[in-house]
């Protein structure tokens, strides 16, 4: 009889922990997916740039059709544009070809520093964009606004 009263409380106690669980929501995931492209710009005698433009993956299709990358580098270095990105992803509406367009000029003074602009210029105003810049392996993510279609920041050039 103890035996069977011990099974009871036990499975009762099984089930109370079972449905506790169960009514506990499930967190949600922080993590996004980012889909990106990048451009590579040759910097002369002061090595190379890799330029990957961000946005959530979830939102690739709603990019357009270009991303205008400005590049302004200081007086004294020589920089021409090595690569362009051409890719196309797979929409529900058909495929997205999107491409980048950058162009280098020189900013008239020796500060240092590279200047880097992305505009998504099809893209809704809201669009969030990122800029990860690679200068020789050392890498600097520049972090937009959530709410712009277009992402500034600038880093050292060596």
């Amino acid at each position: 009889m103890r035996n069977t009263l011990l099974k009871r409380r036990s499975g009762l106690i099984v089930a109370l922990i079972a449905m506790l669980l169960a009514a506990i929501p499930a967190v949600a995931s922080a993590w996004v997916s980012w889909d990106g492209m990048d451009p590579e710009i040759d910097l002369g005698d002061r090595g190379a740039m890799s330029i990957y433009v961000e946005w959530p993956s979830e939102m690739t299709c709603d990019v357009g059709s270009t991303i205008d990358i400005k590049v302004s580098v200081p007086r004294n270095v020589e920089a021409s544009v090595l690569h362009e990105s051409n890719q196309t992803f797979l929409c529900p509406d058909g495929n997205a070809n999107i491409k980048t367009n950058t162009k280098v000029v020189s900013k008239g003074r020796d500060d240092g520093k590279a200047e880097i602009t992305a505009v998504a210029k099809d893209a809704d105003e809201k669009f969030p964009l990122n800029l990860i810049v690679t200068v020789n392996g050392d890498t600097t993510k520049i972090e937009g606004q959530k709410n712009n279609n277009k992402v500034s920041g600038s880093v050292a050039i060596p």
